[in-house]
Parts: structure tokens; sequence; C-alpha cells
């Protein structure tokens, strides 16, 4: 990331700091929590581009059939946990604040993950998300997909269509 948009993107985050801190209902002790989270997350984002691109590989196979036609959809980030601490109470508190992360899953073995405007593309496999700098594993159950890198886990539950 350049230096003049990794300035950029601290403004936003300390705009939106801002407007958390007017916003919330629990007072300072929520902003805080949501800045470290947003802290936290940004350090693994990098942490997992700068691993899957040292450690890329396009000899990955195929999504079966199967699996892809379940796995295809949006998601919506549930759960999170750090250093083996539950935050998901601070997910509601982010969406609250318009601090939105999803994942999108393609038929065409494409993703996207959205996080707080920023947005990062994969091709995926059974196992892994894929990109030009990072590979992230992950697990897929009952309509949930788990990721997980160190110390940290986010889980996205499928946004189902109301038809």
């Amino acid at each position: 990331m350049k230096k003049n948009e990794k300035g950029k993107e601290k403004k936003e985050n300390n705009q939106k700091f801002s407007e958390c801190l007017k916003k919330s209902k629990k007072g300072v002790i929520i902003c805080i929590v949501i800045a470290i989270v947003i802290v936290v997350l940004a350090i693994v984002l990098s942490i997992i581009a700068v691993n899957m691109k040292s450690t890329n590989n396009s000899n990955s196979s195929q999504t079966s059939i199967e699996t892809k036609e379940s796995i295809v959809g949006d998601y919506k980030l549930v759960e999170i946990y750090t250093e083996g601490n539950n935050n998901s109470d601070d997910v509601n508190a982010l969406d609250a604040v318009g601090l939105t992360v999803k994942l999108e899953i393609n038929e065409d073995n494409t993703a996207k993950l959205s996080m707080f405007g920023e947005t990062v593309e994969y091709t995926y496999n059974e196992k892994e998300f894929i990109s030009d700098d990072s590979i992230v594993s992950y697990t897929f159950e009952n309509k949930r997909i788990t990721l997980e890198e160190d110390d940290t886990k986010m889980v996205f539950e499928k946004i189902e269509e109301n038809n």
C-alpha cells in the first residue's frame, strides 16, 4: 500500500472512530474496543496479504461442483475472535457505524473480501482463498465460512435472500 493511501486510510479510520464516539451508547469504552478491533483486523489483513504472496500456489485444484453450489453467495461477518477473546459483540457495533465486513463468493471460483471500504479479490479452491499477495485457509460448514490466521478467527454467515 502506498504511503498516501495509508495516510488516507488512517484519516478515514480516525473519522469513523470519531463518528463512533458520538453515536455509541456505551461511550468511550466501546469506541476503544472498536478501534482495537479495526487495528487488529488491519494487521491481520496485512499479514495475510504478505503470507499469501510468499506462498501463492497456482496448482490449486478447482472447487468440486457440490461444494461450489453450496458455498456460492454473499456472507456477512458475524463472529470475530482475537487472541482467544470473543469479540463478536463488537461486530454489531461496527455495523452500526457503517464498518461492515462482507465476503462475496462467485461460481467462477472468484471471491471478494470487503472490509471498511477496502476490497481484496481472491480465487478459491476447496481449502483456500488465493490472491496475488496471500493464501488464506478456510472451512465451510452449515452456511458458515471460517477464516483463521494466527490469533484471529473470523466467521462469516451466508446472507439468505428473501424471496
